[in-house]
């Protein structure tokens, strides 16, 4: 009997000992979000809106879009900037047109037949200078009327070969420049072009529409609102004795009227100062009117919840709140 009494009593020390380390306070709060604002980066007209409020989009969803009237102008001036800088380094990378070497050629071979003429001219104007049958002046002539049709053969040779060459290297590497800057300016036209559709950068709920079809939308300002199911919070606040008992990462479990089963959500941010409080005396006795902001984010169906909506959350805290 006396060993019974000893372990009933074993048993409950233990109990209180657990009930003194291990305690849950609740506290009252709120679901808050945080929200993402959709800004367009350029200014325009709303042409069409895609989505209503209270629907749900994923990301890259198209979400509104803006008059582009401009910015597809821009693009095509942008496109056929860079094809002519293209077909320019092309034609400096190649020789003359064929057309243009054919005509050259054409030349070089009326120039060999020149030189062929004035060679035979001067080769019997040479023999009949033996026996004084022409004078030395005719000679002379047939002889400076060789050379010359030489020396334009030369001439013409010599042009083929450089209208089959390229251009200049500084050339060619000032129209390769002029193609970069010209491939850089278009690449900045489609990005422009592309702004006048705006899609949804997050997953999310569309909580509020600010400006309607017709609208003017300007560049930076917020057309609509997203909340992203993974920035459903719930926010409350701890008195300063229970401070040093909550901490970051932990679990506490969320509920509310009506609600058939709790949700976990997990701690992720304890302000580091006392909000939402009078003006107080710090002191030992104002202690208790010093509460401290916490918001916890939800583990499993956020979407359950809705911003705005009064919650009950009970937090473990650990020894005695005195």
């Amino acid at each position: 009997m006396r060993s019974i009494l000893l372990w009933a009593g074993a048993i409950f020390v233990f109990g209180c000992l657990c009930a003194c380390s291990s305690k849950s306070h609740t506290f009252d709060g709120y679901v808050e979000g945080d929200f993402v604002y959709v800004s367009p980066y350029v200014s325009g007209q709303i042409t069409q809106l895609n989505v209503a409020r209270g629907d749900t989009v994923t990301l890259g969803q198209p979400l509104f879009g803006l008059q582009s009237t401009t910015e597809l102008a821009q693009l095509q001036a942008a496109q056929a900037a860079k094809a002519n800088a293209e077909a320019n380094l092309q034609n400096l990378q190649k020789g003359d047109r064929p057309s243009e070497l054919a005509e050259i050629e054409g030349q070089i071979k009326q120039a060999q037949a020149q030189v062929i003429y004035t060679q035979q001219q001067e080769q019997r104007y040479k023999a009949l200078i033996a026996d004084g049958s022409i004078a030395q002046a005719t000679l002379d002539q047939a002889i400076q009327d060789a050379d010359n049709a030489r020396g334009m053969l030369k001439q013409y040779q010599s042009a083929l070969k450089t209208a089959q060459l390229p251009a200049r290297k500084d050339l060619i590497h000032a129209a390769q420049m002029t193609v970069n800057q010209t491939t850089a300016q278009l690449a900045q036209a489609q990005w422009t072009y592309q702004q006048a559709m705006v899609t949804a950068p997050v997953s999310g709920q569309v909580m509020d529409i600010y400006h309607w079809v017709g609208e003017q939308a300007v560049a930076m300002q917020p057309v609509l609102v997203l909340l992203p199911p993974d920035k459903i919070k719930t926010v409350f606040f701890v008195p300063e004795p229970f401070l040093k008992q909550i901490h970051l990462g932990e679990s506490v479990s969320v509920t509310c009227d009506g609600c058939k089963s709790s949700a976990s959500a997990v701690i992720r941010f304890i302000s580091p100062t006392a909000e939402y409080t009078p003006p107080v005396i710090y002191s030992r006795s104002s202690e208790s009117k010093l509460v401290y902001r916490v918001e916890a984010y939800f583990d499993n169906n956020p979407t359950d919840w809705h911003p705005g909506q009064p919650v009950m959350i009970t937090a473990s805290t650990e020894g005695d709140d005195e």
